[in-house]
């Protein structure tokens, strides 16, 4: 069961994806009511809503972005409605930090840009994807926080550089689809490759590259266990060396937030519940 492996774990990796937010009221993409049937539903000029995200339509009409920009925003909900309360973590997001408060945390790969994981005050997190905390001017290369940009993503207007005789557009710093990912998850997966005892993966479908390919990085010994509202397909490239193929060796197919509650509950993390409505 859940409750027993993540008990006995001392290094839990967890890749999460845009399921630990929805709660928050930030959509996912390829669901119903999720990011990519906004777009359509909002006639943005764009070929397939995917293009919302791909740098080189970016690059050409930022306008398209910028019009959809606020749904993506926690920050954006409390400048467009002032008296709005801001975006809270999940209780994934906090169930998350109590691991890493016990401990019992290796790290967190979140495909996320919503930098949740952040505001939850988890400290071992890798954005894989970036995240919406800063933005970079592509003229000049100056970085802001997202707070400087924040009028014109409530506006639904591009922004711009402040520098002095720039202007240039300014973009998140988020990966788009043409850009390269870098090496974030590098740097650490190696180390955690070799320390893991239990891999959650935590509301993703896992079709996006690279983190698609993390499962592959473990040893096939290392329990996987998949928390999501729906099936997935785990990718099966594993070296040539390799006889065993990637598979989860646990499959709970219920809302996480749920799924965790009860985990919690049995391992007596009394105080999540408080903690989720004042982090």
């Amino acid at each position: 069961a859940l409750f027993h492996l993540i008990r006995d774990a001392k290094h839990i990796v967890a890749i999460v994806g845009a399921g630990i937010s929805v709660s928050c009221g930030i959509p996912d993409f390829r669901s119903a009511g999720g990011v990519y049937s906004i777009v359509e539903e909002m006639g943005l000029d764009l070929p397939q809503p995917e293009c919302l995200f791909d740098i080189h339509y970016f690059r050409d009409d930022p306008s398209q972005f910028y019009r959809f920009a606020h749904k993506l925003y926690p920050e954006a909900k409390t400048e467009i409605c002032p008296n709005g309360s801001p975006t809270l973590p999940s209780f994934t997001h906090v169930f998350l930090r109590e691991l890493e408060k016990r401990r019992k945390l290796q790290r967190v790969y979140t495909q996320n840009i919503d930098a949740l994981e952040k505001r939850a005050g988890i400290k071992r997190v890798v954005f894989c994807h970036g995240s919406l905390n800063e933005a970079q001017c592509l003229d000049c290369k100056k970085k802001v926080s997202c707070s400087q940009i924040m009028e014109s993503v409530s506006m639904g207007t591009v922004a711009t550089c402040a520098k002095p005789n720039c202007g240039g557009v300014m973009k998140p710093c988020i990966t788009f689809f043409g850009e390269d990912v870098g090496n974030k998850i590098s740097k650490t997966i190696s180390v955690d490759s070799k320390k893991a005892d239990l891999i959650l993966v935590i509301g993703t479908s896992l079709k996006v590259a690279p983190v698609s390919n993390l499962p592959c990085m473990f040893p096939p010994s290392t329990p996987i266990a998949l928390i999501n509202k729906n099936k997935v397909e785990l990718r099966k490239s594993k070296p040539p060396s390799s006889q065993s193929e990637v598979q989860f060796h646990l499959e709970i197919l219920n809302d996480c937030d749920l799924a965790l509650r009860q985990v919690a509950a049995m391992l007596h993390y009394t105080s999540l519940e408080k903690e989720e409505n004042t982090s």
